[in-house]
């Protein structure tokens, strides 16, 4: 048997261990130090989207608020959409705040500015708020939410577990995972109605902070997640109120008001893929629209349904008051209508009282801008007085259904009054009627006192006072107007140069004519016990564009739409006035104007 020699291998083993590593440490130097090729390559169209993602963030971070209470603990997050300090965020995030109406929001320039709260939307869970403490705050436009697509990019900002102690907000970047979702709230309130969902982390304290678009625009605020049940820890979506919905309330919440969704009053059902009316009800707004069981909902506004849900979760976004066109069909015929929404009030636990201070600035924005626009002069100035006659002409139904006249003549007195003098078929004087801020007495044509004014006449004629002695004149005639602002509206107005209201009505019967719509402030003044008058205000142009009666139980009793606007003695006035309400449809043109000394 052959043996072989014992051989000590540990000088061996030590040369081979040193010269790997020598070896190992040398080719770790050649590719950290001066590599020769880099690893990986970076093409420059990522390195350039993450430029101008890392300067987009740069841009927003300024706008973004962490929302501190009165004892400046955090409590939220908010985003600055106005110069003037003028922010929203959640409604739960300032809920806790509303007794003082007071807080704190803390900004990327390390500062905590005071805050004060304005108007709440518990049902859509929004508020707004305005900071103060510097001339101008940084802001970020909003965006249109309409145009958010599944895969974009998703950049929420806010104030995740309190971390912003030194006001920085931390950023969590993700795409949009899903639209039109719909989230159900409790006993009414923070209902997600037609929202975005994004896989962006939010997490408590990100409520009320903003989602933006890749372009830095506010497309949503965020505001709900889903969670594990056994935590609350976000597993994979959050939930953010469009910015298309919250510009529809902004107004109103500008002015410190309680805002109201709107009810349609009718349900709705899929059926053989299409969406009809199954239930609705006799003295609802749909039905007093013209709506009936079994037509079919084509779309809202320009928004066409796709089911039975998709039309809820719409629903869900307008406010109540909002003039909601539809457009449906009936019998296979296609139709269109404007539904004026019945408000639903929020479920609140203690009474909420807006902010008239902020209220009161509102009204006198709108009514200055209004003012300017159509020429009347500055306060403490001599008021002008008017004459005019106006000829009537009525809808060929309404012959039968009761008394008319076909022209009068109205004249503006010093007292403030408005003195009409009606004129029958034949051109015989009729009634003569003096109508105040008070009250309206009525003498036949042999001068002895009448009762013989119908309820809608009254409001009619309370409403036309209203708006030639108190709009049209001097400032200080304002002052007993008990106004108040009741948010933004849409219009909607045949595009023939017309300006007639849309009524129902089918295509075919309207063959080429085109509907145009503007956007309008509202502001309301009482009317009677129960009514109100809510006076429409185009926000580009300023003028007036309608009064509608509303009352409290019966929703909406007439509409006053006021157009074609010509120079009077240095002031724009509406000369068409179309009527319509409670089986009355008639339009009165004004002529023969007369300045009076």
């Amino acid at each position: 048997m052959t043996r072989f020699s014992r051989i000590d291998l540990s000088p061996l083993l030590l040369t081979l261990v040193v010269l790997y590593v020598c070896s190992t440490t040398s080719l770790f130097a050649d590719t950290t130090v001066q590599p020769s090729s880099p690893l990986v390559h970076v093409p420059d169209v990522v390195l350039e989207a993450q430029r101008q993602r890392i300067q987009v963030v740069n841009r927003v971070t300024p706008s973004v608020v962490a929302i501190y209470n009165n004892e400046q603990r955090g409590g939220g997050s908010g985003v600055l959409i106005d110069e003037n300090g003028f922010g929203l965020t959640n409604y739960h995030v300032v809920a806790s705040m509303l007794g003082s109406r007071s807080g704190f929001g803390g900004l990327s320039d390390g500062q905590r500015y005071d805050l004060h709260v304005l108007g709440i939307d518990p049902i859509g869970d929004v508020a707004m708020f305005q900071l103060t403490g510097r001339d101008t705050f940084p802001l970020s436009p909003l965006g249109d939410s309409g145009q958010v697509r599944v895969g974009d990019t998703a950049l929420a900002l806010g104030n995740p577990f309190s971390l912003t102690e030194d006001e920085n907000p931390s950023l969590t970047l993700g795409l949009v995972t899903g639209v039109h979702r719909y989230q159900w709230g409790v006993k009414g309130n923070l209902t997600y109605s037609d929202c975005i969902q994004i896989d962006a982390p939010i997490n408590p304290g990100n409520s009320g902070g903003p989602l933006f678009n890749e372009n830095g625009e506010v497309i949503g605020i965020n505001g709900r997640i889903s969670i594990n049940t056994r935590g609350r820890f976000n597993v994979g979506f959050g939930y953010a109120i469009t910015s298309n919905q919250i510009r529809r309330f902004m107004p109103l919440l500008r002015a410190g008001g309680l805002a109201q969704h709107g009810s349609f009053e009718a349900t709705v059902q899929e059926d053989r893929q299409v969406v009809v009316i199954d239930e609705i009800r006799s003295a609802g707004p749909a039905y007093e629209a013209g709506l009936r069981r079994g037509d079919r909902i084509v779309a809202i506004g320009t928004t066409p349904i796709t089911s039975s849900n998709h039309f809820v979760s719409l629903l869900g976004t307008y406010p109540g008051y909002w003039n909601l066109l539809i457009d449906f069909e009936r019998n296979g015929r296609p139709g269109r209508t404007v539904v004026p929404l019945r408000p639903v009030a929020p479920h609140m636990q203690r009474a909420y009282f807006p902010d008239g201070q902020a209220n009161g600035r509102e009204v006198d924005r709108v009514i200055w801008a209004f003012r300017k626009a159509v020429g009347v002069k500055a306060a403490g100035t001599v008021a002008t007085k008017y004459q005019w006659h106006a000829c009537r002409t009525y809808d060929e139904s309404m012959r039968s259904t009761w008394k008319t006249l076909d022209a009068y003549d109205a004249q503006a007195t010093n007292e403030g009054a408005l003195l009409l003098q009606e004129y029958d078929e034949e051109g015989q004087p009729a009634r003569l009627m003096e109508v105040d801020a008070a009250e309206i007495q009525v003498l036949n044509h042999d001068g002895r006192r009448s009762q013989d004014i119908r309820s809608f006449e009254r409001r009619v004629l309370s409403v036309l006072h209203l708006v030639y002695q108190r709009l049209f004149q001097s400032a200080d005639s304002l002052n007993p107007m008990a106004l108040y602002h009741d948010g933004a509206n849409v219009g909607y107005r045949f595009d023939d140069g017309s300006e007639s209201p849309v009524d129902m009505f089918f295509t075919d019967e309207f063959a080429a004519t085109e509907i145009v719509s503007s956007e309008v402030e509202e502001l309301i003044s009482p009317l009677e016990k129960g009514a109100v008058v809510r006076l429409a205000f185009d926000t580009k142009t300023h003028e007036l564009r309608r009064a509608v009666i509303w009352h409290d139980q019966a929703g909406t009793l007439g509409t006053m739409h006021f157009s074609n606007y010509q120079l009077v003695a240095g002031v724009r006035l509406p000369h068409t006035i179309h009527v319509r309400g409670q089986g009355y449809r008639f339009d009165d043109s004004m002529s023969d104007w007369k300045v009076l000394p």
